[in-house]
C-alpha cells in the first residue's frame, strides 16, 4: 500500500493490516482446520506479522479419534 507521498506504507510488527475481526475469522478457520485433521485445541494464542500468524503456544493440542461435531 502506498502513501500520498508515495513511500511505501509500513505496518508496526504486531499489526497484519488486518482488522481484528479478520484476525479472528482467519483464526476460526485454523482452528477449524486442525478439528478436521483430527486435533482437539483447548486454546490458542499467538502474533500476527505480515499475513502470517506466529503460535506462541497451542495450549493442549492432542490427537482425537471419533466423531467430531462443529
Amino acid at each position: 500500500m502506498m502513501h500520498r507521498n508515495g513511500k511505501k506504507r509500513r505496518f508496526a510488527p504486531h499489526n497484519s493490516g488486518f482488522s481484528q475481526k479478520r484476525q479472528k475469522h482467519l483464526a476460526g478457520h485454523i482452528m477449524a482446520e486442525l478439528l478436521l485433521n483430527g486435533y482437539a485445541i483447548s486454546s490458542i494464542s499467538g502474533i500476527w506479522q505480515g499475513n502470517m500468524i506466529y503460535y506462541e503456544n497451542l495450549i493442549n493440542l492432542k490427537p482425537v479419534s471419533g466423531n467430531i461435531l462443529i
